[in-house]
């Protein structure tokens, strides 16, 4: 077999034991259409969501012209909204089961505060390889993930900070003691996930993806 033809192949294999389908929805409060993939046995949001809630909803730099393709920056309240009818905002475990299936290291997953998963290119499986700034680390976006580096918004002097580096993702997994929620990030020039809290009330704008919701089982009688 050529050497060409051979490399073809094995990329094809390592790509589709990522992403297994493909397909879309629709969300029937404001009629956008998202790209969704399975990975693993989840269903996630190839895109961000943009849906326009009351408040805690922002767009990058204001511009709205980039909604399309970058979607909303949430508040943490309204991130919990974000998401079409039969689609939740993703819990810190959605994430870790996301992580464990692209080949996020045991020991990692439950860490805090840094970049987990960098010997194993778990950012670079989920990360977009167009808008990053150089050098990527890592972009392969194997997973079909396509996460791009939307930035954030954070309530001050200069509200929008980091497009083009970094992309935040909420999650629904609040700490009622602390009143913090876990939180991920991809940047620029790590190959790595970072985990860590954030103020639920605090006023800074992440973007979303959502998780299809599990159906329930039935009742047995």
């Amino acid at each position: 077999m050529r050497p060409l033809l051979c490399l073809l192949l094995l990329s094809f294999a390592a790509n589709y034991c990522f992403a297994q389908r493909n397909d879309t929805i629709v969300d029937d409060r404001d009629g956008q259409v998202y790209e969704i993939v399975k990975i693993g046995e989840q269903w996630w949001t190839a895109e961000n969501a943009r849906f326009e809630t009351v408040g805690g909803s922002w767009v990058y730099q204001d511009d709205k012209g980039t909604v399309a393709e970058r979607g909303r920056l949430y508040s943490w309240f309204d991130a919990r909204r974000a998401c079409p009818t039969g689609w939740i905002l993703p819990a810190d475990k959605d994430w870790m089961y996301l992580e464990k299936h692209l080949g996020m290291p045991i020991n990692e997953i439950g860490r805090n505060g840094e970049a987990r998963g960098q010997t194993t290119n778990i950012g670079g499986k989920l990360k977009s390889r167009e808008l990053w700034e150089a050098p990527n680390k890592g972009a392969s976006n194997q997973s079909g993930f396509s996460a791009l580096p939307t930035g954030q918004y954070a309530f001050g002097d200069v509200p929008y900070a980091g497009y083009g580096e970094n992309t935040f993702f909420w999650t629904n997994s609040y700490q009622e003691d602390t009143g913090f929620v876990w939180a991920r990030g991809l940047h620029f020039d790590k190959p790595g996930v970072l985990r860590w809290q954030v103020l639920a009330g605090s006023q800074q704008g992440f973007s979303v993806r959502c998780v299809k919701e599990k159906e329930q089982e039935p009742e047995k009688k």
